[in-house]
């Protein structure tokens, strides 16, 4: 996206949502508060680290109350944490999170902006997290945000002078925020050749803290607030029917994978500021000395004599009424020489203008895929519904060659339709997330596009400019080109609209295991978004691996055709690690790509071309036990493993269980992740678990939190969790018990099983438990204890419980031959006594 199109995204698209969801047009008491907006020129940048941090009850604030311009950087993604909803991890998470953020401002009234942070998992330390961050490349990016966006304020979410009391990423990003804003300020600091921002000196900083850092609310009672200033996020406002904390509950609420469904509190509720930089205030007020308003401005006078009259007189009932004094003021605004606010609130008045004359536009094709070369066919819509002069000029299309010229005059409720068909051009740019177009190192994403960095999601596909006459004044719009249907149940529905490859390679799992020297067969799927494409299917293997195929050539006749071909993978003799890419070879060009869609209800669908790769996996694996019951919790990737490992895997919902007899039948249970967290009938039917262990069973409890518990029974035997974590994946193991079964049998497992661990060891391991149970390992972090709570067994009856923070649902779907071993182990594990 062009920098000069930017705040046109942000302010313009009435519309659309995310590019993908119809958004009707403003009422009239929201027209009036844009409107009220238009009066103000403070800004407020929020900072913090994580999808989540940021505090939307203040974010609301600013923007509806204060009607500031209010933005939200979140250095990360959140591509490091858990996902409550599903079973998607790393960057499939950070792209949910990233659409759950862009829905949270559309409700509080932000805007959204990240940097290229790559979320790489808990951190102890900001020390810690710059390592992997590339700091330089961090920090240009928050200067780059506080050159485009120039606020006034910048309030970070957590405290620079913490280090080590909190996650790592939280202290950094506010040791970030204020080293950006000396850079932003410095002519001598350059950003990447891509902006032409001129330096930006923010006014002030404030630190947004509450009781939570100082451990209570007592201590928070008693601390010295004299740097303080103290706000009411709790207002209320008759024109909405809300106060700033119910909007601000509904947009944390968008944070579904992270469980964070939020209910408000009404009537007062204190937020506190503390000044870290800047100058000191003698009042209540964080702008204070700060102009906010047009007369600061050099022709700003007039700007500001007719906004007041236009609020004056604005009538609830007839907003088209304010149309012609909208535009005077159009014209008033373009004589300003401030750039930065008159190239804002120009475009936000053109949003106004829309408003209060009722326009509706509508770009749609009734595909939600297209591949290059394909012919796309789109139903344009015009109507505007208030009775206003309103004339459409023109319309065009960039990227498609399309520029019509109209001049026609819209009449009052009328809807104008035309069609328009083009071939998409043949170099045209696959959809998906622009930070995924390169594969990233830990810490950061790899933007080749410069111009790209910042900003919160891709370009639409295509997009529509209108050009239209209002009252002699010219004034455009872009609305992006979308798909739409009609659902039996929901009706009307508007999708993204994509461009994909013409053939999506899908494979059945991410890795295959062998452990024996014995080949396996795979199925690949390919699908073909094309009709009548024919080519080759071509895999690169090293050459210690062999493979067999049937059906190399293939010919597709129809779009949306599936052909699928059987591949036989011969392993070495010894264990070995490979990697197969598979690709789909077409006229001379491949087509390397597996087409995935994250689709969730709360959320536009989402599109992600992933490399078509198979990871293989040559193990000395020994198994023992066939059957097993995987008990869901949040969403994992854990049953998928053990499938490749040759279990058969039952998925078991608790809520569906009606006896617990039905669980004797099973060699092992798992319980997923954070299932004490997330299934209120555990509160009831753990004891169904442990008489299956008393009976003989071997019950496997991975990792939950140590909040949020539905109950404290999570075993047989006192066993309590803590915060204890080791984030060092490549933190020294010690075996405590070298002869225990579960180090021995089937497989003898050795400290090289702990090698090659992602992002960490394990998280919220018990601190206390009952003497009944054996710890199996011992680690801990740099500098730090070590803990022994990592892998508790423990034997009840004739059976076994085992408790585990091994981030097991981290290992196993990246492949690591340790945690593969240990997890068979473990399954195999029974009571000598048995």
């Amino acid at each position: 996206m062009k920098q000069s199109s930017l705040c046109l995204y942000i302010f313009l698209l009435l519309l659309s949502k995310s590019f993908a969801q119809y958004q009707s047009a403003l009422n009239s008491a929201e027209i009036y508060q844009k409107i009220q907006q238009l009066n103000v020129l403070g800004s407020v940048l929020y900072i913090a680290a994580h999808p989540d941090d940021e505090n939307t009850a203040l974010i609301s604030y600013f923007a509806n109350h204060r009607k500031m311009q209010t933005a939200y950087l979140s250095l990360t993604r959140g591509d490091g944490g858990q996902n409550l909803i599903g079973p998607e991890l790393r960057e499939k998470l950070g792209l949910i999170r990233t659409q759950e953020l862009i829905a949270a401002r559309s409700i509080d009234g932000g805007q959204q902006f990240f940097s290229r942070a790559n979320d790489f998992g808990y951190s102890k330390t900001p020390e810690e997290t710059f390592s992997f961050w590339n700091k330089p490349e961090i920090l240009h990016d928050v200067v780059l945000a506080i050159r485009r966006f120039k606020p006034d304020i910048i309030i970070n979410r957590f405290d620079h002078r913490t280090s080590g009391t909190t996650h790592g990423h939280h202290t950094a990003s506010a040791i970030l925020s204020l080293e950006a804003v000396e850079k932003a300020a410095d002519p001598h600091y350059k950003l990447k050749s891509s902006f032409n921002f001129p330096t930006w000196q923010v006014k002030r900083v404030f630190f947004n803290t509450s009781w939570w850092f100082y451990g209570s609310q007592e201590k928070f009672d008693a601390a010295d607030k004299s740097n303080m200033i103290k706000l009411d996020k709790g207002l209320y406002s008759p024109i909405t029917g809300k106060s700033n904390t119910e909007i601000a509950s509904q947009s944390r609420s968008q944070h579904k994978s992270q469980g964070f469904g939020n209910t408000p509190i009404r009537g007062q509720q204190p937020e506190y500021l503390e000044l870290v930089y800047g100058k000191p205030l003698q009042s209540n007020d964080i702008f204070e000395g700060i102009n906010t308003h047009w007369l600061s401005l050099e022709n700003g006078k007039s700007v500001q004599n007719q906004l007041n009259k236009i609020i004056r007189n604005y009538d609830f009932t007839a907003p088209e009424n304010s149309i012609e004094a909208l535009i005077d003021l159009r014209k008033k605004i373009k004589t300003v020489k401030n750039k930065h606010w008159k190239d804002i609130k120009l475009k936000a008045l053109d949003n106004i203008i829309a408003a209060c004359a009722g326009l509706y536009l509508e770009n749609v094709t009734q595909k939600a895929l297209a591949t290059p070369q394909d012919k796309l066919n789109l139903r344009l819509e015009v109507t505007q519904r208030s009775g206003s002069p309103l004339t459409l000029e023109k319309f065009w299309i960039k990227g498609l060659g399309v520029n019509q010229t109209l001049n026609h005059q819209l009449s009052t409720n009328q809807p104008f339709h035309t069609t328009v068909s083009a071939i998409i051009p043949a170099k045209t740019a696959y959809s998906n997330p622009y930070w995924l177009n390169k594969k990233p190192s830990l810490g950061l994403y790899k933007v080749p596009n410069d111009s790209l960095i910042g900003l919160p999601e891709s370009n639409a596909a295509f997009e529509v400019t209108y050009q239209f006459k209002i009252k002699q004044e010219t004034i455009q719009y872009k609305v992006p080109v979308l798909y739409k249907y009609n659902d039996p149940i929901a009706g009307e529905v508007f999708e993204s609209f994509y461009i994909v490859p013409p053939i999506s390679i899908g494979l059945p799992n991410k890795q295959l295991i062998f452990a024996e020297n014995t080949p396996k067969d795979i199925q690949v799927e390919l699908k073909a978004f094309r009709k009548d494409i024919a080519g080759e299917l071509t895999l690169d293997l090293p050459e210690n691996w062999k493979y067999t195929s049937e059906n190399k050539i293939l010919h597709f006749k129809e779009k949306g055709e599936i052909k699928t071909v059987k591949l036989r993978i011969f392993p070495p003799k010894h264990s070995a690690q490979a990697q197969l890419k598979i690709s789909f070879k077409h006229q001379n060009k491949n087509y390397p790509y597996t087409v995935s869609f994250i689709d969730y209800p709360h959320i536009p669908k989402q599109v992600l071309l992933e490399p078509a790769e198979l990871k293989l996996n040559r193990l000395d694996l020994k198994t023992k036990a066939e059957k097993i019951a995987y008990i869901v919790g949040a969403g994992d990737a854990v049953p998928e493993a053990l499938k490749v490992m040759n279990y058969k895997v039952d998925l078991l919902h608790l809520d569906q269980l009606t006896s617990a007899q039905k669980l004797e039948q099973y060699d092992a249970i798992l319980l997923g992740i954070r299932a004490f967290n997330v299934l209120p009938e555990l509160k009831f039917k753990n004891y169904w678990l442990f008489d299956y262990v008393k009976n003989g069973g071997n019950l496997i409890v991975q990792y939950n939190t140590s909040r949020g518990l539905v109950t404290e029974e999570l075993a047989p035997y006192p066993l309590q969790l803590s915060r204890d974590r080791v984030t060092d994946e490549n933190a020294k193991v010690t075996f405590i018990d070298k002869n225990h079964p579960v180090l021995n049998t089937p497989n003898v497992l050795e400290k090289s099983d702990f090698d090659n661990w992602v992002q960490e060891r394990g998280l919220y391991f018990p601190n206390t438990w009952s003497d009944r149970f054996t710890p199996i390992l011992s680690m801990g972090d740099p500098n730090e204890s070590q803990t022994q709570g990592a892998l508790l067994v423990a034997p009840y009856g004739k059976g076994y419980y085992i408790y585990t923070g091994l981030s097991l649902f981290r290992e196993l779907p990246a492949g690591v031959p340790g945690a593969y071993r240990l997890l068979a182990n473990l399954i195999a594990l029974e009571n000598e006594e048995n």
